[in-house]
């Protein structure tokens, strides 16, 4: 019953944000105007500040709006967000190119003018784990109806991919074709590459206690209907030799029952990766932003089978990963005292960090993607 709500009163509320966006456009299209919205957050994420400075950098003229605010899902964000979504439509309606990093409401459910460009940059470098369609119906995906009510990923004119080798599950979860894939990484990844030396310093100057140690940073995957467990890896550290960082998903608190574990709350994990001479995750796609900086990557899945079943597992680490992969915490432990097999970072860096990432060039191929629309649009 809660359930048929949730689709009836999406039903409704679509109608009346079609109707408005029926007027809202009406207002003419600006040729340079580039709208980034994301609601993974409440401010622009490194992604798009990059890319934006890129798109500005070549383009002085362009016009950049961001459009970021953390919100729910389904039918009761539609209505708790709406003036939120309004606005967010008034400037859709403006711009020639909208950039988003993850599922937008008015970008999906809307009709929009046929200039307008929609760029999906996914917030993620890859997929471990299944999403979108591939997990719908599961214990950890999305319920189907309610997603297709939603027209989920729907409206996306080309989408960016951390490497050729992750279109084909990418293409699955968004329900696109790959022809609209382009695999050229993320602005991340070039930003990681060029100031690995100065971020890892300013991490690292403000630890002394550090020194002499192994900084070990541990951030596992979201997880949407399970709690993390992490006292058996709290348990299996030698706290003598290791410093470790233990970090959640943005979107899911982790709570330390052992004071020695640290948090660095100043800090995001991403930010931290320069900082870590070793990291631990599952199935989180940090494991691909890490290899591309060739940091030995070890994955705790002590639930790898009830995950895969609930919600479904692109990549087969055991067999990808070998020698990396552990399921029980005192194991480990014990993997981490003997020598790491680089061979296996270096392969999996090479298959899921697009070459143009490697190089330090993906911000400039997604920009030229970009400002090749607004160029279009100014003959």
């Amino acid at each position: 019953m809660e359930r048929d709500l949730k689709v009836f009163c999406a039903a409704i509320v679509k109608g009346i944000l079609r109707g408005i966006y029926f007027f809202l456009k009406l207002f003419p299209t600006h040729p340079g105007k580039v709208t980034f919205l994301s609601r993974q957050s409440d401010e622009p994420s490194l992604d798009f500040l990059l890319l934006e400075e890129e798109i500005r950098r070549q383009c002085p003229d362009c016009e950049t709006v961001f459009l970021c605010r953390r919100m729910g899902d389904g039918a009761l964000a539609l209505v708790r967000d709406f003036f939120v979504i309004v606005k967010q439509m008034k400037h859709l309606a403006e711009s020639r190119v909208c950039i988003l990093d993850s599922y937008s409401i008015p970008v999906s459910i809307l009709k929009h003018k046929k200039e307008l460009f929609v760029l999906q940059i996914w917030h993620a470098m890859g997929a471990i784990k299944k999403f979108g369609y591939q997990s719908l119906g599961r214990e950890g995906g999305r319920d189907a109806r309610l997603a297709r009510a939603m027209e989920m990923h729907k409206g996306y004119d080309a989408i960016v991919s951390g490497s050729q080798a992750m279109v084909p599950f990418f293409a699955e979860a968004f329900g696109a074709p790959r022809k609209k894939f382009l695999p050229v990484g993320m602005p991340r990844i070039d930003y990681l590459l060029e100031n690995e030396e100065k971020l890892r310093h300013v991490v690292r100057s403000q630890h002394p206690e550090w020194k002499g140690k192994t900084v070990v940073l541990y951030a596992p995957t979201f997880r949407r209907n399970r709690e993390y467990q992490t006292d058996d890896l709290l348990r299996a550290m030698d706290w003598d030799k290791y410093v470790l960082i233990v970090k959640g998903h943005p979107l899911k608190e982790l709570e330390v029952s052992d004071s020695q574990a640290e948090t660095c709350d100043s800090y995001s994990a991403m930010e931290l990766l320069p900082a870590a001479d070793i990291v631990i995750t599952d199935y989180s796609a940090i494991s691909i932003e890490a290899a591309a900086l060739l940091k030995p990557v070890y994955f705790y899945v002590y639930d790898l089978e009830e995950y895969a079943r609930d919600t479904g597992l692109n990549i087969d680490l055991e067999a990808e990963m070998p020698g990396c992969v552990y399921r029980d915490a005192a194991a480990l432990a014990a993997g981490m005292e003997r020598e790491y097999p680089r061979d296996s970072i270096r392969r999996f860096r090479d298959t899921y960090v697009a070459q143009a990432a490697q190089k330090r060039l993906a911000t400039k191929a997604i920009a030229a993607c970009v400002l090749q629309r607004i160029k279009e649009a100014g003959r």
